[in-house]
């Protein structure tokens, strides 16, 4: 048993290290207030590493991560929202599958699916309550392509059914708080403290938003 772990952690690294060849690059990021609640569209590029690619296509889930952090001056961040696209092909019926919170879609196709990921759109990020009408706000992300095994896999959709992952999600969330946990310590030990960690964009900011 320790030995296939040993080999599924190693098969792991070798894809992220692979993968860190291609990064993907934010292109644009607009964030804006819509009702109650930031909402944010955000263009992409180079999102999925051949290696990447070959290995969804094989069946093992691959999990698309959003950090998001609003900023109120550059060195102070005030809200932070985690969000997971979850892909994965579905062999039998020859079609991607994508999960998105409480939202799914199929695609027939990689093309399709790429153009997807490629254009990112979220009308409910964070909520206004904590912002000031008389301030500026800028939005920081970076987004990373996950590999993931297969219990990182249910761990996830367990997640996805259960909740949205966000800094204000409740306490108590212990299977979501696992995946959080198990995704912060790859992270940590491909990146150690870095604020690039292996296999993600460089951050990327939008131009400046109010509540006006």
């Amino acid at each position: 048993m320790r030995r296939q772990n040993f080999l599924n952690f190693l098969f792991l690294f070798l894809l992220i290290a692979e993968a860190a060849a291609q990064t993907p690059r934010v292109i644009s990021i607009i964030a804006k207030p819509h009702a109650d609640s930031i909402w944010v569209s955000v263009q992409l590029a180079d999102m999925f590493h051949p290696k990447i690619v070959n290995t969804i296509r094989s069946g093992l889930p691959a999990v698309i991560r959003f950090d998001f952090r609003v900023l109120e001056t550059p060195d102070h961040e005030i809200q932070q929202a985690l969000r997971s696209l979850r892909i994965v092909y579905d062999l039998w019926s020859d079609r991607y599958h994508l999960r998105f919170d409480q939202r799914e879609q199929f695609v027939p196709n990689f093309a399709e699916l790429e153009k997807i990921c490629h254009n990112f759109e979220e009308p409910n990020l964070l909520s206004l309550a904590r912002l000031s009408a008389q301030k500026n706000y800028q939005l920081r992300l970076q987004v990373a392509v996950i590999p993931i095994s297969a219990k990182q896999d249910q761990q996830l959709r367990d997640w996805l059914a259960g909740s949205t992952d966000t800094a204000e999600s409740a306490p108590g969330e212990n299977r979501s708080a696992e995946f959080r946990l198990n995704i912060s310590k790859l992270f940590s030990f491909f990146g150690g403290k870095k604020e690039r960690p292996f296999g993600a964009s460089e951050w990327a900011i939008s131009p400046p938003f109010n509540m006006k």
